[in-house]
């Protein structure tokens, strides 16, 4: 599904990177533009193994709307977030690792890292999935209730307002030799409604 609804918080023209393996004697760190991040989808968006991209029926409705009434130990929401990124350089680059944080509607509901290394070719794009996999319980269970609900509710096409997604990514580039850290870097979208 593709995400409606986009809306970037914050962007930045300029990135200070450092070098983490940088040689004795050698101060010199390799230029290059910052790549570029924007969501372009969700997929495979489940509850507790119900596909919620399935299209809306009545099933499906009291089927969710047991799960997230009920009194279950464990209520898994599983989904990828699949991030365009950008290489405007002249030289190959190499994701090497990925930190990320998910915050919906203010609140922090995940951390995660992707070790699976990505290359970016010269002036190319890729995509690359954050996997998001959260037990709602907790959340199902405190004042962040109706947060929850209507994030599965929107999944589903059926929520009564935005959810408001911000990513804290934080990649780990490799250019040549070097290894360069990035400073956490925000991408913010807001939907309502299937993705």
């Amino acid at each position: 599904m593709r995400i409606q609804t986009l809306k970037l918080i914050l962007f930045f023209p300029f990135f200070v990177f450092a070098v983490a393996n940088a040689t004795a004697g050698n101060d010199q760190v390799p230029v290059m533009e910052p790549c570029r991040y924007m969501p372009s989808s969700v997929s495979k968006a489940t509850l507790a193994g119900i596909n919620l991209a399935k299209g809306m029926n009545l099933s499906l409705i009291n089927q969710v709307s047991n799960i997230l009434s009920g009194d279950l130990s464990n209520v898994p929401l599983d989904f990828i977030i699949n991030l365009s990124v950008v290489n405007p350089n002249s030289r190959k680059v190499t994701l090497s690792e990925f930190e990320y944080i998910l915050m919906v509607d203010n609140v922090e509901f995940f951390r995660g890292t992707v070790k699976k290394a990505h290359k970016l070719n010269p002036s190319s794009s890729r995509i690359v999935p954050l996997p998001i996999s959260l037990n709602l319980v907790g959340l199902l269970k405190s004042s962040r209730s109706n947060t929850a609900q209507n994030m599965v509710k929107n999944f589903m096409g059926m929520g009564n307002r935005p959810t408001h997604i911000l990513l804290q990514i934080k990649p780990v580039y490799r250019v040549g030799k070097e290894t360069l850290l990035s400073p956490h870097i925000p991408i913010g979208f807001s939907f309502q409604g299937n993705w």
